[in-house]
């Protein structure tokens, strides 16, 4: 085990329920809505080029959805910034000599490079949902767990999947699908596991 600090290959296993919609009823921009509970400084890094902040309620991206049926979030590259942008709000705090964003403090761990925090896939697997279902569909009985496999190295490729295992019909005739949801890195191999849970029209 590294010196100095927790074991950066420790499992973990995280709950998240995406962020409800503010009270002026507008629509969780990126902060809220592509990265669930996190409050870094930069969400928005950690979404497409092209992504929107904003979404309007109605926005519910799919209709017909099918046992089996997947997506991904296409490749999505660790970088310097990101993992400088990734931090968490604690005053006093300097997280960047961290071995979360510097590689120096992550070799004096004994690991090769710096390391995301584990929240990060679970943003890369936020984004996707949000990308694929709209707002709407993570407001009400959403839900996404997952165990952080491995790390995720500064320089790693992501890519964030999602796939239908089951779909149920709700009292208000809705349909609450169960989703498989994992990330892979460059190399195919799983960093992160879990599963979801999202209610569409």
């Amino acid at each position: 085990m590294p010196h100095g600090g927790a074991d950066p290959h420790r499992r973990e296993a995280q709950t998240h329920r995406p962020d409800r919609r503010p009270a002026d009823g507008a629509a969780p921009d990126a902060r809220a809505a592509g990265v669930g509970p996190w409050r870094g400084r930069d969400a928005s890094l950690l979404l497409p080029a092209d992504e929107p902040s904003r979404r309007t309620r109605k926005d519910e991206r799919l209709v017909d959805a099918n046992v089996g049926q997947e997506w991904d979030s296409g490749p999505k590259s660790v970088s310097q910034e990101h993992l400088s942008g990734f931090q968490p709000p604690r005053r006093g705090t300097d997280f960047s000599r961290s071995a979360h964003a510097s590689a120096e403090a992550g070799q004096k761990l004994g690991v090769r490079t710096a390391f995301a925090w584990g929240l990060m896939s679970n943003a890369y697997l936020e984004s996707l949902l949000l990308e694929v279902f709209g707002v709407s569909a993570l407001e009400s009985g959403a839900d996404l767990n997952v165990t952080f496999l491995r790390p995720v190295y500064l320089g790693d490729t992501i890519v964030a999947h999602a796939k239908v295992h089951s779909i149920e019909d709700t009292v208000d005739q809705r349909r609450r699908l169960s989703l498989e949801a994992w990330c892979e890195n460059q190399d195919g191999v799983r960093v992160t596991d879990g599963y979801a849970t999202v209610v569409i029209s």
